[in-house]
């Protein structure tokens, strides 16, 4: 089982419970066009749940709202998907669902493909613009695929790890002096260790690997 790391998250005295929204945005019924069913949503709930829970950290789901647009859920203008289907405070988790996710520079220059990605906190409440884009966003066809890169429902673990405030293992390579616990030193990214994919890169093999952190991406 895959694991956050100490140095951060066990620091909090506190447990937290966070509202999730989520949004199905498709182009048609089939999951690789955006589709979610409520029942994997719920799945994919219980894992997040069951994964933070040994931190102290809690969701709670308040609903699913479904929507065709064709734009929308091929990764075209975000922002006004988002300012149409956001719900709750800046403390509530938006989670959005949606048939492809593509690296771009702009809605002009769209090219590739993600699993996912989410939107980092700010330490006070942030303007609209900025508002409206937090939360994560989820490719539907690596929503409980046992046989994808990932395991099941780890891609949403590792997205809100990052909505909290987490940085990937690899982030500072091995020039950081924060490592401690069961974080380590780490050059480059742990790339599906189960599928006998890259090499773990722990800087000379000096360090254990953090090839279970969620926070990698093994």
């Amino acid at each position: 089982m895959a694991s956050f790391s100490n140095s951060t998250l066990t620091r909090r005295q506190q447990n937290f419970n966070f509202r999730i929204y989520t949004h199905v945005v498709y182009r048609d019924l089939e999951q690789d066009g955006g589709y979610t069913t409520k029942q994997l949503i719920d799945q994919q709930m219980r894992h997040v749940n069951e994964q933070f829970s040994a931190v102290g950290i809690s969701f709670t789901h308040i609903g699913t709202d479904y929507l065709k647009n064709d734009n929308w859920a091929t990764g075209r203008d975000e922002l006004g998907m988002k300012r149409a289907l956001r719900q709750g405070s800046y403390a509530d988790l938006n989670f959005y669902y949606q048939a492809s996710l593509p690296f771009k520079q702009s809605d002009n220059d769209i090219h590739g493909k993600a699993d996912a990605f989410a939107t980092f906190p700010s330490e006070t409440i942030p303007g609209e613009e900025k508002f409206a884009l937090d939360g994560c966003n989820i490719r539907a066809d690596v929503v409980g695929k046992p046989d994808s890169l990932h395991s099941i429902d780890d891609v949403a673990v590792h997205e809100i790890g990052h909505w909290l405030g987490l940085e990937h293992t690899f982030n500072d390579e091995c020039h950081s002096d924060q490592w401690g616990y069961d974080l380590y030193p780490q050059q480059d990214a742990t790339i599906s260790c189960l599928r006998n994919g890259s090499p773990v890169k722990t800087c000379q093999g000096n360090y254990p690997s953090n090839e279970r952190n969620y926070m990698d991406y093994s």
